[in-house]
């Protein structure tokens, strides 16, 4: 098991007598949601993130999942109203980010906590509020990421790794 064509999602291979087969691990993408980017991959390649369900209001249980984040770390999830589709590093911190920060008028901040496979959810639940519907909002984590063997993986220097992106319309 690994993530064999580094979307972020580990994958598994089989072998049964002399036939090899991999299955991938896709992740279906909710309707009103689209995943763009790659960010800042880490050691164990890129960080996938997608959303739970449709992004609908009144949404409670509505939250974001991101795979292969480093094991066991806090990571830090942002969305905002402004999308920064190519990517760039306005902090120059080193990582991409996909997610505008400078010019938005809205940005939520919320954090994760990655599992020992790398996995992790944030909740973030939809009011029920009518005028939401047809805001479009741009989602990504950023996390800090250990040291493999005292080297860093990636090109920040201060150890952070970014995820995809989502782009949701909420509806």
């Amino acid at each position: 098991m690994g993530d064999l064509d580094a979307d972020g999602r580990p994958d598994v291979v089989a072998i049964a007598g002399t036939k090899l087969s991999v299955l991938r691990n896709q992740l279906s993408t909710p309707a009103g949601t689209a995943p763009y980017g790659s960010g800042t991959p880490g050691c164990s390649g890129i960080l996938g993130l997608t959303a739970n369900k449709p992004p609908k209001v009144g949404e409670a249980t509505y939250g974001y999942i991101c795979t292969n984040a480093p094991r066991g770390a806090l990571g830090l999830g942002f969305a905002t109203d402004l999308q920064d589709a190519a990517g760039s590093d306005p902090f120059s911190l080193g990582i991409t980010l996909h997610v505008g920060f400078l010019g938005a008028s809205q940005l939520i901040a919320y954090d994760l906590l990655s599992d020992s496979t790398g996995t992790a959810f944030a909740p973030a639940p939809i009011p029920n509020f009518p005028f939401l519907v047809g805001s479009n909002f741009y989602v990504q984590t950023l996390w800090l990421e250990a040291l493999a063997d005292g080297q860093a993986c990636g090109p920040s220097p201060f150890h952070l790794v970014s995820s995809e992106a989502v782009a949701l319309t909420v509806q």
